[in-house]
């Protein structure tokens, strides 16, 4: 009979520990889940524009994407630079400017996003970029042929 209180201290103080209050700060947008009790899968619940919480939940974890602009200099130097007709070699970087909308995280984290709950935020955007890019990449070589538009425009003077 003594034990019956005990194990009643206990199963409350589980459920206790297991339930969270997840937020996101202004200028990012959580991806919250449910963890599963003992084995499988993050259930997917909902997205929430910061700044707000979800309000306290069970098993509750989420992962905060900053839907801020980020800029990304990509180096196209020595073994990564281009050939041209007359066969010499042109360096250059490119600086990418880019943000993820806000109705498009949960695309965002479940096709490019490896990294787990609790991630750092600036660590997340640029393994998700890294993936992305990694990803264009491979779709470029694998094209048989491939045109190349410019992208800057000359002016004209007069």
């Amino acid at each position: 009979m003594r034990m019956i209180p005990l194990l009643c201290v206990m199963v409350i103080g589980a459920l206790v520990c297991s339930c969270s209050n997840p937020s996101t700060p202004a200028g990012y947008v959580g991806y919250v889940v449910k963890q599963p009790i003992a084995l499988g899968q993050d259930a997917f619940i909902a997205t929430q524009d910061g700044p707000t919480s979800t309000g306290l939940g069970w098993r509750l974890r989420v992962l905060n994407v900053s839907v801020t602009p980020y800029t990304f200099r990509e180096p196209f130097f020595e073994q990564e630079s281009i050939l041209s007709q007359d066969n010499l070699k042109v360096g250059f970087e490119l600086s990418v400017t880019w943000r993820i909308r806000r109705s498009q995280v949960r695309d965002f984290v479940e096709r490019f996003t490896t990294l787990g709950l609790g991630a750092d935020p600036e660590k997340i955007i640029r393994v998700a970029y890294d993936n992305y890019v990694r990803r264009s990449r491979n779709m470029m070589a694998c094209r048989s042929r491939i045109t190349l538009t410019p992208l800057i425009q000359p002016l004209r003077h007069g």
